[in-house]
């Protein structure tokens, strides 16, 4: 089946009517597409009946189109030709896709939420890394991306929990990044609460230290939001892609701010359960010694100011 017509190419596209003109249909467009075009086809000369879909077409950059195919008839009756007619409607699809993520996230929220609440303090780490698996699938896993906790150090971060997608796998780790010389990354999270870096090849110069690592790791677009709890900055979470630019601020920061809030809130359960069982076992421990410490503190104390 050939194209015989055209009244218009797609404005963003480099081509003339001509070079349309009698190509094969096959020639311009390839892989699913083409087959969803000719299974629709053949369809439509089956039947009869017209057909309508909508679906993103193989263009630089890419663009969505609805389509309809009308059966063009003779005066048998029989199917002669296809008209079709297609319309960019790049932009609705854009605003319907933009909702159904905001949608998607928050029921993800409500459903981390919710988790954390049943979970007991032994349980928060399951918590949090399936919660990293959840956040970075439902922003794009097809993207391959990878999230991650990680706890400020001295001069460094240290990585506690980490979901990558190309290995599938969430884990509990202990890898320290130095971020001395990250003084870019630094005034950004001061100054805006966060760290966005939709291409890494367009940071400026003043982020050579951050360029060069990222490059190093593979990451072309990241995004780094603080874990806060009580007011107190108690550490990082993360977000990776390896395949390409990404527009975090405008499709995920106020969530990922949310999604932020709440596993800064487990952390900082799971960090107070901790220091209360240390505590307990300190006591514990104390009483099988026999040692009666609040004789001991007031004795000590008593000597310490006559002296």
């Amino acid at each position: 089946m050939c194209v015989t017509s055209i009244r218009r190419p797609q404005s963003n596209l480099e081509s003339s009517r001509s070079s349309f003109i009698s190509r094969p249909r096959s020639s311009l467009f390839s892989g699913p597409n083409s087959e969803r075009q000719h299974a629709a086809l053949q369809r439509v000369l089956q039947t009869g009946e017209p057909a309508y879909s909508e679906h993103p077409a193989d263009f630089s950059p890419q663009i969505w189109l609805d389509t309809w195919l009308v059966p063009m008839k003779d005066s048998d009756g029989t199917v002669t030709h296809v008209l079709g007619v297609s319309r960019d409607v790049s932009q609705r699809k854009k605003a319907e896709l933009a909702l159904k993520l905001r949608i998607e996230l928050d029921e993800l929220v409500a459903t981390i939420s919710r988790s954390f609440i049943q979970r007991s303090g032994n349980e928060i780490d399951q918590g949090i890394l399936q919660a990293l698996r959840q956040i970075g699938e439902s922003v794009g896993v097809q993207r391959r991306r990878g999230t991650s906790v990680v706890a400020p150090i001295v001069n460094a971060m240290s990585v506690v929990y980490q979901w990558d997608v190309d290995e599938g796998t969430a884990t509990i780790c202990d890898e320290v990044i130095a971020v001395k010389d990250f003084a870019y990354a630094r005034e950004q999270m001061q100054r805006l609460r966060r760290v966005d870096v939709p291409k890494v090849d367009d940071l400026p110069p003043e982020a050579k230290a951050e360029r060069s690592f990222l490059q190093s790791r593979g990451t072309r677009s990241c995004f780094v939001v603080p874990l806060i709890a009580g007011g107190t900055e108690i550490g990082y979470m993360g977000f990776e892609s390896r395949r390409g630019q990404i527009r975090w601020v405008d499709d995920y920061e106020p969530l990922i701010h949310v999604l932020g809030e709440v596993l800064a809130s487990a952390v900082a359960r799971k960090q107070a359960e901790e220091s209360m069982a240390a505590m307990a076992a300190e006591s514990a421990q104390s009483a099988e010694t026999g040692i009666d410490w609040r004789a001991w503190l007031g004795a000590s104390l008593t000597t310490s100011t006559t002296s």
